[in-house]
């Protein structure tokens, strides 16, 4: 090794390591802000690892009403089962609010938060009564099973059976595909309030559904949930979580 190549190196080795450096410290700064931020709120924190998962968790009382916020971030392992080695592996991000204040509806409503211009009249489980029609219907729901129990958590999706869930007839709110396992109850709850907290929410800056990539929503009998594929980036964003969770838990309890 010659003396020039040497010092590259070494010049290559210092610079990493002070990056390195630099980027832990700001971590731990960011960290630190956010905690302070927090507890001047009177929420509590907690940074744990969970089936695969590094989870942020955030739990707080507003206005009377206790909730559970949660950021989740996983590598899913490549085809090779090496994660980040370029062949297809890549990040799972979710950040989600959920509050069991009750009494929510009797039977689920699931709000699909979709780009404002997207046609929301079009989703639906495979209809019929005939073998390839029940069994299409099945692989479906299964499959929606799991999607639910990654966006909103096992413990809230676990009692969701997606493959009953059907569009709500006239359910038509920009930003939303709304589904129910009960349609008449659902159209009756958003009649009597939920359309209208969920389109105010929509055009609020204030609330977190109002962003192009918008939670979805599930209503139930153990309170209000949201959910996206999207990382809790500051305390400013969960503040918008909260706002819009409260609105939704007002709009359901007040309908029930």
């Amino acid at each position: 090794m010659t003396v020039q190549t040497a010092v590259i190196i070494a010049a290559v080795v210092v610079v990493v390591t002070a990056v390195a450096v630099f980027a832990t410290r700001w971590v731990k700064g960011r960290l630190e802000e956010w905690r302070q931020q927090e507890a001047a709120r009177g929420w509590t924190f907690e940074q744990t690892m969970e089936g695969g998962f590094g989870v942020r968790r955030w739990t707080g009382t507003t206005d009377g009403v206790a909730w559970i916020a949660e950021g989740l971030n996983r590598l899913r392992m490549s085809h090779g089962g090496v994660p980040g080695d370029g062949s297809g592996g890549r990040e799972i991000v979710i950040g989600r609010w959920r509050t069991s204040a009750r009494p929510g509806p009797r039977s689920p409503i699931l709000c699909v938060g979709v780009p404002i211009d997207a046609d929301t009249t079009s989703a639906s489980m495979p209809q019929g009564d005939g073998w390839f029609a029940r069994i299409a219907r099945k692989a479906a729901g299964a499959a929606f099973d799991q999607v639910l129990d990654v966006y909103f958590g096992v413990e809230v999706g676990k009692d969701i059976d997606a493959a009953a869930l059907r569009p709500v007839s006239g359910a038509a709110i920009r930003g939303f595909i709304v589904m129910a396992a009960d349609p008449d109850d659902a159209s009756r709850l958003l009649s009597q309030g939920l359309a209208g907290t969920l389109a105010e929410a929509v055009h609020g800056p204030r609330s977190i559904l109002s962003d192009e990539k918008r939670p979805w929503v599930l209503l139930s009998e153990h309170g209000v949930a949201l959910a996206r594929m999207e990382a809790v980036r500051s305390i400013e964003e969960l503040d918008r979580f909260v706002f819009a969770g409260l609105a939704l838990t007002r709009a359901t309890r007040s309908s029930a």
